[in-house]
């Protein structure tokens, strides 16, 4: 049976007891935690020493800080976020539409709840990513042929290819994959290609 690949946690929570209470119930479940930490400082020093971080558990006052400069430098790098806070969870979730927000008033387990979907989900999404590369692999002469069935252009049926090709990463990236990647793949071709017939010339 392979075994799980490490799944590298930052805890940023100035609470030492909440934020050692976290982190050894999520190393009871398999995560590498990075910190806890309890400040702004403390957590980039962090990043700098770790080459992987796949989530992040962040209270969103960290003393007389807030860790929105950190949440949103890791939102950029594409990591999740868990919210582990006081605040209203609207106060967190219309800036972090994808983040999950479980309130200090639920017990450690709901949050390790929250974490073990975002593993899941990670993991579900690395599949994807992998079913992706696959598909590519053998479809691209395919994609090509069908291609340049469709316009007289050779580089302009290469553009075909390449924009089905991004379009197949982004919709990964938001999670709208659900279909095998060969059929995926087909029907965005045919997407673009009938919203290049409908541009204006």
């Amino acid at each position: 049976m392979a075994r799980k690949p490490p799944f590298h946690v930052l805890i940023a929570d100035d609470e030492y007891p909440v934020a050692r209470e976290i982190a050894n119930t999520l190393e009871e479940n398999g995560a590498v935690v990075l910190g806890p930490v309890p400040n702004l400082s403390l957590a980039y020093r962090a990043l700098d020493l770790s080459m992987d971080v796949d989530l992040a558990v962040l209270d969103v006052q960290l003393g007389q800080e807030l860790v929105f400069p950190l949440a949103d430098h890791l939102a950029r790098d594409g990591v999740p976020l868990v919210f582990y806070t006081a605040f209203e969870k609207r106060q967190v979730s219309d800036r972090y539409r994808g983040a999950i927000v479980v309130s200090k008033s639920d017990s450690v387990g709901r949050l390790v709840d929250a974490v073990s979907e975002c593993r899941l989900e990670a993991a579900r999404q690395t599949d994807l990513i992998g079913d992706f590369a696959l598909g590519v692999v053998d479809l691209l002469p395919e994609l090509r042929l069908r291609a340049r069935a469709l316009v007289d252009d050779r580089d302009v049926a290469d553009r075909l290819v390449q924009e089905t090709l991004e379009a197949a990463l982004a919709s990964i990236e938001r999670r709208a994959w659900r279909e095998p990647a060969p059929y995926h793949l087909r029907r965005l071709l045919y997407k673009i290609h009938r919203r290049w017939q409908r541009r204006p010339n």
